[in-house]
C-alpha cells in the first residue's frame, strides 16, 4: 500500500544495506528488528495464528547464517533471494499479516533495511527461522526501475490455445537522465514457446518516454509457462529483466461438436479443469468442477468481422464467477443464480479470441445446493461487412489480477447484473 502525505516530510528515509554490509551482518548474527500487524500467537506447524493487533508491533530477532537456517527448513529450499532471522527458543517471531513489513538492523550509518517478511514453519517456533527476501539481491532491479528502463507490467497473454501465436506489446520506460535504445533478447534457457523484438524500443527513447517490445508465445503443450527477457542499453543505462506468463489450453473437441459451430470456430479447454456437455443438456457446455482459487475456461478463437452471439446462465457458489473475456479484455460477467440469457458482440475485422472463464475465489458454505458451474449454448457467428469496433479491443492477454477486479465489481452488485460494455449486449431473465 501507498500513503499519500497532505504536505512533505522532512524525516530521512531508511536506506538499503547493500551486500557487504548484509553478508556481514548476517555471518555475525546481528540483532535485527522486525515490523509488522501481524498475529501476536505463535504456533507449531499446522496451527494458526490469533490475537492480531490494533497498533503496529515489533520483535527483536538474531539473524542467522545462511547455513544454519537451510539446516533448520528440512531441505525446504533456500536461494540468494533470501535472509534468515529467527530465535532459537519458543515465543519471538513473524507471523501471518507481517508479510512484507521491514526486518532492520542498526548500523554504523544508522538503521538500514536489510529484508521483507515473507515465510516461515509455524510461528515464533523455536529453531524454525523465520525467512525474508533478501534486500540486497535487488538492488540492481529497484535501481534500474527508478534511474533506467525498465518494464512496467509483465507481458501477460492470458489463455491461449496449444498452437496458437498471439502476439503482446510489453510497455518499457526509460527513467534515465539520457536518453537510450534498448536491444531485447529472450533470457538464456528460456522457456521457447516466447518470443521477442525490440519493436520501437530499437529507436531512441528519451528520458520519461515509453517505448514497446513485441512478445509473442506459441505454446505446443498445455499449462502455464514463464520466461523472461533481457534490455540491453546502447550507452549503458541501467535496465531491468522483464516477464512473459500465459497458459495454454487443449483444443476441445467436445466444445466443437457441442456447439455446432463447424469449422468457422477453433475451441479450446482447460485452466484448472476443462468444460464438459452440459448435465442434462446435451446442446450445452458446463464448466468443469474446481476449488478455491481455480478457474475453468472456454476458449473459442475465429476470423472476420461482425456478430457473436450465445446464450450463457449461472448456478455459481457465493465465491464465484462467470466472466466473459473478449480479445484480452474484461467485457462482463455474471454471479449467483441466473438463468439463461442471450449475449451479442459486434467485432471488427481480424482474429478473435473470446472465452467464458468460471472463476472461484472461495470455497461455497453447506447450506449451497447449487451446480457450481457456468454454462454456454447456441453459438453463432454472422460475418458483417463494417461493424461498429468495440471499446475493448487489443491483442490476446490480460491476467488474473484483472478478474479479480472485475469479480469485485460483481460484489458490488450483489451478484444480480453483470457489468457489460457498449459493445456487448445481454438481456437477464428472472
Amino acid at each position: 500500500a501507498l500513503i499519500q502525505l497532505p504536505t512533505p516530510s522532512n524525516v530521512t528515509p531508511i536506506t538499503i544495506a547493500d551486500a557487504a554490509t548484509t553478508d556481514a551482518l548476517e555471518q555475525s548474527a546481528a540483532m535485527g528488528v522486525a515490523i509488522g500487524w501481524g498475529g501476536r500467537r505463535g504456533y507449531a506447524p499446522g496451527g494458526e495464528t490469533g490475537d492480531f493487533p490494533t497498533r503496529l508491533n515489533q520483535v527483536d530477532l538474531p539473524l542467522v547464517p545462511y547455513a544454519s537456517c537451510q539446516a533448520s527448513r528440512n531441505g525446504d529450499f533456500l536461494n540468494e533471494t533470501m535472509i534468515c532471522a529467527g530465535a532459537d527458543v519458543d515465543g519471538t517471531g513473524t507471523c501471518q499479516g507481517d508479510s512484507g513489513g521491514p526486518l532492520l538492523v542498526m548500523t554504523e550509518n544508522g538503521p538500514q533495511q536489510l529484508g521483507m517478511t515473507s515465510l516461515g514453519i509455524g510461528c515464533a517456533q523455536g529453531g524454525l527461522y523465520g525467512v525474508y527476501a533478501r534486500a540486497a539481491y535487488f538492488l540492481p532491479w529497484m535501481d534500474a526501475v527508478m534511474n533506467g528502463a525498465a518494464p512496467t507490467i509483465v507481458g501477460d497473454f492470458g489463455y491461449v490455445g496449444v498452437g496458437q501465436t498471439v502476439t503482446i506489446d510489453v510497455p518499457i520506460t526509460n527513467r534515465a537522465a539520457d536518453a537510450t535504445s534498448l536491444a531485447a533478447t529472450m533470457s538464456e534457457n528460456s522457456n521457447t514457446a516466447f518470443s521477442i523484438t525490440e519493436g520501437n524500443c530499437a529507436e531512441s527513447i528519451a528520458q520519461n518516454a515509453t517505448c514497446s517490445v513485441s512478445a509473442s508465445f506459441t505454446p505446443t503443450v498445455p499449462g502455464e509457462s514463464r520466461a523472461t527477457f533481457d534490455l540491453t542499453s546502447s550507452n549503458n543505462v541501467p535496465t531491468a529483466v522483464g516477464g512473459l506468463i500465459g497458459e495454454a489450453l487443449n483444443a476441445s473437441t467436445v466444445a466443437a461438436s457441442t456447439l455446432a459451430t463447424g469449422d468457422m470456430m477453433q475451441w479450446f479447454s482447460g485452466g484448472d479443469a476443462a468444460w464438459t456437455i452440459a448435465l442434462g443438456d446435451t446442446s450445452a457446455m458446463q464448466s468443469g468442477t474446481v476449488g478455491e482459487e481455480q478457474v475453468s475456461v472456454i476458449h473459442a478463437s475465429f476470423d472476420g468481422a461482425g456478430t457473436l452471439n450465445f446464450e450463457w446462465r449461472v448456478d455459481a457458489s457465493p465465491l464465484a464467477v462467470l466472466q466473459l473475456v473478449v480479445n484480452g479484455e474484461i467485457s462482463g460477467g455474471i454471479a449467483g443464480n441466473e438463468d439463461w440469457s442471450p449475449v451479442s458482440i459486434e467485432l471488427p475485422q481480424g482474429n478473435h479470441n473470446v472465452q467464458l472463464v468460471y472463476l472461484k475465489v472461495g470455497e461455497a458454505g453447506d447450506d449451497f445446493t447449487g451446480a457450481d458451474a457456468g454454462y454456454i449454448k447456441n453459438v453463432s457467428w454472422a460475418t458483417a461487412a463494417a461493424p461498429t469496433p468495440p471499446s475493448a479491443g487489443g491483442s490476446s492477454g490480460g491476467g488474473s489480477l484483472s478478474w479479480l477486479l472485475a469479480f469485485a465489481c460483481l460484489l458490488l452488485l450483489t451478484y444480480k447484473a453483470a457489468c457489460i460494455p457498449k459493445n456487448v449486449t445481454s438481456t437477464h431473465r428472472g
